[in-house]
């Protein structure tokens, strides 16, 4: 195989720019493909997860931003911190499914929440969530947990379509990356 550097058709500025951003978009890609992997495998374990009775210590809404077609919208959950004990030992975990650890910091505080979006105490979404956590806390529920690392737990178990949505994404966006990729800048340099 040898390289022919005199068939790269692109100039200085482009050539940058595929140097560069290529591998950041692949390697968000892959981050999508393989925290989808890491979270479907973990709802899959979860279902053999035993379960215990345990306390809603505290709960606080947070908010996730989406924005398509010039509008944005948000979605609004009511994070819980509970608390549970197993063998003696007390332990606390604020993850609802069992992937949630792997997406957390997607949520952000209602302190951070945009003021170019208005008042969130008005969101339909959000005044329910409210009445809520008034309802929960030291409310007892089923906290299901790993028997092998008895901290890690999580309210529901089983499988969350939605994980497959980011697995897809990054196969799609990895693949679609790799062809253009390969097809038009790397395979009219290379002679094999």
């Amino acid at each position: 195989m040898t390289i022919n550097l005199e068939n790269w058709g692109f100039e200085l500025i482009p050539t940058v720019f595929i140097c560069i951003l290529f591998p950041l978009f692949l390697y968000f890609a892959g981050w999508l493909f393989i925290t989808g992997i890491i979270g479907l495998y973990r709802m899959i374990i979860s279902k053999n997860w035993n379960h215990t009775i345990g306390e809603v210590i505290s709960s606080e809404i947070k908010f996730k931003e989406f924005s398509s077609n010039n509008s944005t919208s948000f979605k609004f959950v009511n994070e819980k911190l509970y608390k549970y004990q197993v063998d003696g030992t007390q332990y606390q975990s604020g993850q609802n499914l069992a992937s949630d650890s792997l997406y957390s910091k997607e949520f952000k505080t209602m302190d951070s929440f945009p003021l170019k979006y208005g008042d969130y105490r008005t969101n339909i979404n959000f005044i329910e969530l409210e009445k809520e956590i008034k309802k929960i806390i030291g409310q007892k529920i089923t906290i299901y947990y790993n028997p092998h690392k008895q901290e890690i737990s999580c309210l529901s178990i089983g499988i969350n379509y939605e994980i497959f949505l980011p697995i897809f994404m990054g196969l799609f966006f990895g693949t679609s990356l790799i062809y253009v990729l390969w097809d038009f800048m790397i395979s009219p340099i290379i002679y094999f």
